[in-house]
């Protein structure tokens, strides 16, 4: 179909080819469709305004902000030996239930979490699971991987997840930062090369004394209580080795991790209150 538009009477331009350079019409009629864009933005603004009763505005996390943000780093040490063995997919199972719910809490309280998982029987099983990745980065482990059988290297394994928790950098006000390992386990200590009885609770102290770490002793077949007292760890929960009693520790733990952070309290308080509470 024949273009019918009259040229442009100054430089010939037809349609929608542009003006030649220099030509004053083609120069005022890109003014004008520039301006008539302009306007209808502002139309638009005013219309979404005048909708929501509220103004346009672009949320921008300043370097203030970003820099009150909590960031927890997390260390799930897994006891993998031999007794273990009636709740060894029970274990994989809690531990990505775990991660799937830390992502939640994470993103729901804009928290950053790092995790680690760490299992260990006569010997602490290096690298980790998972080893201080951010939640979000985190994919579920697999029994296959969760090396198992053996006897208990409690002391090493702790000892281990305190190591690596001192080498991370800490660029943010301490407050804003928090250090949490716990470990789960139905046997007592006797198989360490490295850390005794008395090295781990010096360990544990100057961490949980100076930096305010938090620590978490869950222990079945065994006195939780007066184990973790011997390490320096005040807070402790008794569990049965079976399926249920796994279970119901673990669901306990998740759904008190990050809501502590939120409220400020420690996460060892919340989670012994809701045990206290749940009888």
């Amino acid at each position: 179909m024949p273009n019918k538009t009259k040229p442009c009477p100054e430089c010939g331009a037809t349609g929608r080819d542009p003006h030649l350079t220099g030509c004053n019409i083609g120069t005022m009629r890109s003014r004008m469709s520039k301006a008539a864009h302009a306007s209808r933005q502002a139309n638009v603004k005013k219309a979404v305004v005048k909708r929501f009763n509220q103004p346009i505005t672009q949320t921008v996390v300043t370097p203030s902000q970003a820099a009150k943000q909590l960031v927890n780093y997390i260390a799930l040490i897994m006891d993998g030996s031999g007794s273990m063995a009636g709740v060894y997919d029970l274990a994989v199972a809690a531990i990505n239930a775990q991660i799937d719910r830390i992502k939640m809490e994470s993103q729901d309280k804009n928290q950053a979490t790092y995790l680690t998982v760490f299992s260990f029987d006569d010997t602490v099983h290096l690298p980790p699971l998972i080893g201080n990745v951010f939640i979000h980065q985190v994919n579920h482990v697999t029994l296959s991987q969760f090396k198992r059988g053996g006897s208990t290297a409690l002391f090493d394994a702790i000892g281990e997840a305190i190591t690596r928790f001192e080498r991370i950098p800490v660029n943010k006000d301490p407050a804003d930062v928090s250090f949490l390992i716990m470990t789960v386990t139905d046997g007592q200590e006797n198989a360490s090369q490295f850390d005794t009885t008395d090295s781990l609770r010096n360990k544990v102290n100057a961490q949980k004394n100076i930096y305010k770490w938090e620590f978490l002793f869950f222990g079945a077949n065994i006195d939780a209580f007066d184990t973790a007292q011997r390490y320096g760890i005040e807070t402790s929960i008794q569990y049965a080795n079976t399926g249920a009693s796994f279970k119901g520790a673990y669901a306990n733990f998740s759904s008190s991790l990050l809501n502590a952070r939120a409220k400020g309290s420690t996460v060892a308080s919340t989670i012994a209150s809701n045990v206290d509470e749940s009888g």
